[in-house]
């Protein structure tokens, strides 16, 4: 009876810290917890009092694509359910996030993956427009900080656990299921009442499992193994009634951290992490063959600090990634006694080089009673892409600048309380370059249907506008939680010349309860 005590904080919240659930609680204590992307999670240790807050809501959305890339279908719909939670247990620190979504991509192009966007170049694709998609999408986080082993040391843990499925119901028929495990053991040692130094480890296990059938043998497909930029095996389609691949990888790594506190309420945190990810494709299951494999290095920086007060709460958060792709293609011959293939030579195909810099600032303001009243958003992400194909001179290269403010501002109502947020953004294209050169043994497909389309997408110069309107409802009586509603319009104009209809529309509506 002792131990199933301990869960009732969890189930239920605390009377006493009830009484103040709103959503501006809940937006100020997880922006005080501006470490949670961090990879130590005993950075979630930083608040001293005790949180039992969570967020549970369902939300159905429905997106228009008039301004998209190769692979944007024209219309998205479903709904998503998710549920976030902070405890504080016995000087146990808990965080945890579910989410599920189902959603339909209606009227998809060119790709027979369920995620075509990753870095890996050895994608499969398809002439085919105008399919329709059905996924679903699961994701698990948790983070669990524990007590002070002693006096200068604290253990915790990260987890992370995905699973990404997709099908659709036209030939070719594509399935692809996705698994991501993710690991963050750490430590954390205190070196005096102000200063702190953490270390964590990471590891990351990626499976993706596809394969493609054929329903109609007598209406041949033309499906595609992408190699690179424009580039596809053999030059041109392959003809099957059926295609399976299977892609494994593997990422180390590891990460120092360190925690200052300046002076009351103001606090610095930064962390350093280093990666190294080896993914190998392969296709078929009896005679395996090398399709490719995909490395990279990855450093990451990530810094926050923070600004308390009674009144004014201040929150700047600064992000830094540097990350080398490498991708190896394989020459390999088929042992007529084994029936395998051997690999005879490999050499590296497709580099890519990625830049990212983001710096936000978040700023709360209360009432006199304590209250949060308005909050300011602002902040500026610079994305730098450069692809590179030695062997054709094929180059892609992409800087971007996105600057993005924003304003939230809540009221009293009777019998509740109204919120009103606005956040506006824009995209400008600072560096661009495409390079391919038509070759005149092949369709070129690829380049002219995938690569160069993403290409002038990804160069275009954007506005988006977004309003939200959030209703929460007076706290329950018994459970002291808060029913709330919220509704959701953005629309993103494309600046593209000589082109009409390029407006996106994304509209969310979304049942929630804080508890």
């Amino acid at each position: 009876m002792k131990k199933l005590s301990y869960l009732i904080p969890i189930l239920f919240p605390l009377t006493v810290e009830a009484q103040a659930y709103t959503d501006s609680l809940w937006i100020e204590t997880v922006s005080h917890h501006n470490t949670l992307s961090f990879d130590n999670p005993i950075f979630l240790s930083d608040r001293k009092d005790s949180v039992n807050i969570g967020n549970s809501e369902i939300s159905y959305f429905k997106k228009e694509n008039h301004f998209r890339d190769a692979y944007s279908p024209k219309e998205i719909e479903g709904f998503n359910i998710k549920s976030e939670r902070f405890v504080s247990l016995k000087n146990w620190k808990f965080y945890g996030l579910f989410s599920f979504s189902k959603h339909d991509d209606i009227a998809s192009r060119y790709t027979e993956m369920a995620d075509p966007y990753r870095d890996n170049p050895y994608k499969v694709t398809d002439a085919v427009t105008e399919v329709d998609w059905r996924k679903q999408h699961y994701f698990l986080q948790t983070k669990i900080v524990s007590p002070h082993i002693n006096e200068y040391l604290r253990g915790g843990i990260g987890i992370k656990y995905e699973v990404l499925n997709g099908a659709r119901q036209k030939d070719p028929r594509p399935l692809d299921k996705t698994i991501n495990i993710e690991l963050t053991p750490s430590i954390m040692l205190y070196l005096g009442s102000k200063f702190k130094l953490g270390f964590n480890g990471y590891y990351n296990r990626y499976m993706q499992d596809f394969s493609m059938s054929l329903e109609n043998h007598r209406n041949p497909q033309e499906i595609y193994k992408m190699t690179g930029i424009g580039e596809y095996l053999y030059n041109g389609p392959i003809i099957s009634t059926s295609l399976s691949r299977m892609y494994r990888g593997n990422t180390f790594g590891g990460g120092v951290g360190i925690g200052l506190d300046i002076k009351n309420n103001h606090k610095l945190r930064a962390i350093f992490s280093y990666k190294n990810h080896k993914e190998d494709v392969t296709d078929g299951v009896s005679t395996p063959f090398k399709a490719g494999r995909y490395t990279y290095h990855n450093y990451d920086i990530r810094l926050a600090y923070s600004i308390e007060s009674e009144k004014i709460n201040h929150f700047f958060d600064l992000y830094g990634r540097y990350r080398w792709v490498s991708d190896y293609e394989f020459i390999q011959r088929l042992d007529n006694i084994t029936q395998q293939y051997k690999v005879i030579y490999f050499s590296k195909k497709h580099s890519r080089e990625i830049n990212q810099f983001s710096i936000n600032y978040n700023l709360f303001i209360k009432s006199k009673y304590k209250e949060t009243r308005w909050n300011f958003q602002a902040g500026i992400d610079i994305y730098d892409l450069y692809d590179r194909y030695p062997s054709t001179q094929s180059k892609d290269w992409i800087s971007n600048l996105l600057s993005h403010v924003g304003i939230k501002r809540w009221f009293s109502v009777d019998k509740g309380s109204l919120s009103v947020r606005y956040s506006g953004a824009y995209r400008i294209n600072l560096n661009q370059s495409y390079v391919y050169n038509n070759k005149s043994f092949s369709a070129n497909f690829i380049a002219d249907k995938i690569a160069y389309p993403n290409h002038l997408y990804n160069m275009t110069n954007y506005l988006s506008n977004l309003v939200e309107v959030q209703y929460n409802f007076n706290l329950f009586k018994k459970t002291k939680s808060q029913l709330y509603i919220k509704t959701s319009y953005e629309n993103i104009l494309a600046n593209r010349a000589r082109e009409k209809k390029l407006n996106n529309h994304y509209f969310a509506f979304t049942i929630g309860l804080y508890n």
